[in-house]
């Protein structure tokens, strides 16, 4: 071969190689852009009312933000829920048999201004949530929302027929019998502005059984700290019977997991007002016991107190008939303090008094009171309250010697006093 056409393929080679060296594989698919997992899905069941609330997704499953989100979806399924061999049912299935029952649209993102763009427009304010909000959607449980569907695995939403729930099934061997409620299942979703939808929230499931019983009437009374409040057990109440494990104890779990535990929640409202459909409890989480401390209630205002029996089942809580309420107008009765720390101070032609200040939000002033010396102090220097902590007695008599006392006095209507300060006796000259 001649040398020159053995170089030439030589050059051809290391051209093809070199052009072959960008290629790393298959090319990557498009990517697909779905707002990210809602995680807080929550539900409370009051009566035939059931509210699912959850958190706006603000980024995209990729993390990134703000979230390609148009609407929220809520879709909910009653029965059997399961796959085969008693797996949960694959989210694409679920969403083929499940309802939608409620959606919510979603405010756009506001777009960063283009430089050198004039301002916009004001434009007036979207009714609906932006990304971040929370967000409470409500379903009622009528007799279609209860019937179950059949089986799930069959691919099928056909809802059961009588004969398809009259089966004689064998009793448990265990006791108490292991809890199987009939329950309706909720899911939450994002849908992206190309109709995407994202993942599944967590499955949060509603227990339809009869509700927990009517709650027990209160016993309120208050102090100007505070309100207790107390209630009796009602009969046939399921309580935990043991504490809660420590953290160096062992925990364990049924083999059959039973009916829930019910507890309490407690609520107020003032009687001018009427209670709103979903009230927030005054616990930040239902009270195993029968007794509730919140704030002083506001004096002169008619305020009512309920308590609902509550079953917590997963993220689902379950609440009963709110009690009978008990309603009270709380009265101011609470005297300041005793003004501290009086000294006098004689000098020529009047007697110097000072003292600590008072504390209290609601205080008035205070009155000086003046009494012969070895008596007590009955004559009122001061016929209306000063608000100033020192007082000139300028009608002492020069010589004569007087003993003195301050009390302090509230806004109330009633003007509580309270008692008297220390005592100091001193004469001017």
């Amino acid at each position: 071969m001649r040398p020159g056409l053995r170089a030439r393929r030589s050059l051809v080679v290391l051209v093809l190689a070199a052009s072959a060296c960008g290629k790393k594989g298959p090319p990557l698919a498009p990517l697909i852009i779905a707002p990210a997992r809602i995680e807080d899905l929550t539900a409370r069941r009051s009566g035939d009312d059931v509210f699912l609330t959850f958190t706006i997704p603000r980024q995209n499953q990729d993390g990134k933000s703000p979230a390609d989100l148009e609407r929220v979806e809520l879709y909910a399924l009653t029965g059997d829920t399961t796959g085969p061999g008693g797996r949960p049912l694959e989210a694409r299935r679920l969403l083929r048999l499940a309802a939608k029952v409620a959606q919510v649209e979603v405010e756009p993102p506001p777009r960063e201004p283009k430089e050198g763009a004039p301002p916009a427009e004001s434009k007036p304010e979207d009714p609906r949530p932006a990304q971040g909000e929370v967000v409470t959607l409500k379903e009622t449980l009528t007799v279609r929302e209860r019937t179950p569907v059949a089986a799930a695995d069959s691919g099928r939403g056909r809802r059961q027929t009588p004969a398809d729930s009259d089966v004689d099934l064998p009793a448990p061997l265990a006791w108490p019998p292991p809890y199987h409620p009939t329950s309706r299942l909720y899911v939450a979703v994002g849908v992206s502005t190309k109709g995407r939808r994202g993942a599944l929230s967590a499955r949060v499931s509603v227990p339809l059984d009869a509700l927990p019983p009517s709650g027990p009437v209160p016993v309120v009374t208050y102090t100007e700290a505070g309100t207790h409040l107390e209630w009796p057990l009602p009969d046939g109440l399921r309580l935990s019977f043991q504490a809660p494990p420590l953290p160096e104890q062992l925990r364990i779990r049924p083999l059959f997991a039973g009916p829930p535990m019910q507890v309490f929640n407690v609520y107020a409202w003032n009687e001018a007002d009427p209670l709103p459909a979903l009230p927030a409890p005054l616990n930040p989480q239902p009270l195993g016991t029968l007794a509730f401390d919140t704030a002083a209630p506001q004096f002169g205002v008619s305020r009512c107190y309920g308590v609902r029996v509550v079953e917590v089942v997963g993220q689902a809580t379950i609440e009963g008939p709110l009690s009978p309420p008990r309603c009270i107008t709380a009265v101011d009765t609470f005297p300041p303090a005793a003004p501290r720390a009086l000294a006098a101070v004689g000098s020529e032609g009047l007697v110097s008094l000072i003292w600590e200040a008072n504390t209290e939000a609601d205080l008035a002033g205070y009155l000086v009171l003046r009494g012969e010396a070895g008596g007590q102090p009955t004559t009122l220097l001061t016929p209306t309250p000063i608000k100033e902590t020192n007082y000139p007695d300028t009608t002492a008599v020069p010589g004569v010697r007087y003993v003195y006392a301050v009390v302090a006095v509230d806004t109330a209507p009633a003007a509580n006093r309270s008692a008297l300060s220390n005592l100091v006796e001193e004469a001017a000259r």
